[in-house]
């Protein structure tokens, strides 16, 4: 194993007992050899902790089942547990493709300078039956200002991240959300893109990101920690443009405001700006 860094898998687990077992194997049948799973169910009530104790006897990774904490203290629990040089994000109904770790691992390991390796997602429903592949403007290098822009999104469960890099990021960060643990990363270290699918994320009923409007509140708030930053306001009115569109279609108010607060000639010259006043005027006449 001394070629094969450990890799530690972070899975905090909440009521899919229903998927959970699929996610578990996923990590199980990995093609890297040095894997360390640890799964830290937070109270769930639906059978989970059953089906992960069965899951664990047999194939003996790291499990605590706990009375509910909420999924920052129950990743930190995780975190104090791991002892592997890279940390690998995952999530208890979410997929991993059969090589994400191999490919990932090898990236990092040829290049000491980045911190972060990450691939593409597809979108899978809950049946498990693949819906989209997600295919954005991403890059490797130095992406802080792209991150900053909302250029593209990078979902953590198709990424790796060298262990000390990621806790000291998370702990600035004090929030659950990806965005703000890339952007403290790419203040200063390289991140490193693999144009493959590497991980199946899951969209149903019961996902937790669900509610928009907590979600750009979270987004305005985690931005606003780089108000000082060059090339902020530009980035602001790219954000703005986005919460317009989001909201166009449901929330009048908030359209509205993000509208104003997005106007400027760069703006106006985007498709997405056109297709949100449609979808405004459309929900405005209904």
């Amino acid at each position: 194993m001394n070629n094969y860094p450990c890799v530690s898998v972070i899975l905090p687990s909440y009521n899919h007992a229903e998927y959970v077992e699929q996610a578990i194997l996923s990590v199980i049948s990995q093609s890297y050899p040095n894997v360390e799973l640890i799964v830290i169910d937070d109270g769930s009530n639906d059978g989970s902790v059953e089906l992960i104790f069965k899951l664990q006897q047999i194939h003996k990774f790291k499990f605590i089942a706990q009375e509910n904490k909420g999924v920052y203290e129950t990743i930190s629990l995780a975190l104090d547990m791991s002892t592997g040089k890279y940390i690998s994000p995952f999530s208890s109904d979410d997929i991993y493709c059969r090589d994400k770790l191999h490919t990932l691992v090898a990236m990092l390991e040829q290049c000491p300078e980045a911190a972060v390796a990450y691939g593409r997602i597809a979108l899978i429903n809950s049946r498990g039956e693949q819906t989209k592949e997600i295919s954005e403007p991403y890059q490797s290098g130095n992406i802080f200002q792209s991150l900053l822009r909302g250029d593209f999104f990078i979902n953590g469960l198709a990424a790796l991240v060298r262990k000390d890099i990621y806790v000291s990021a998370r702990n600035n960060a004090s929030y659950v959300d990806d965005l703000p643990i890339w952007l403290s990363i790419a203040e200063n270290y390289q991140f490193l893109y693999c144009n493959k699918v590497l991980a199946l994320y899951r969209r149903h009923e019961n996902h937790l990101s669900g509610n928009l409007v907590k979600m750009l509140e979270s987004e305005a708030a985690i931005l606003g920690h780089y108000s000082e930053r060059s090339g902020y306001g530009s980035a602001i009115k790219r954000w703005n443009l986005k919460w317009f569109y989001s909201c166009a279609a449901s929330d009048k108010k908030r359209a509205i405001k993000y509208l104003f607060s997005s106007l400027n000639i760069e703006n106006l010259c985007t498709v997405k700006f056109y297709w949100g006043l449609i979808r405004l005027a459309i929900f405005w006449k209904n």
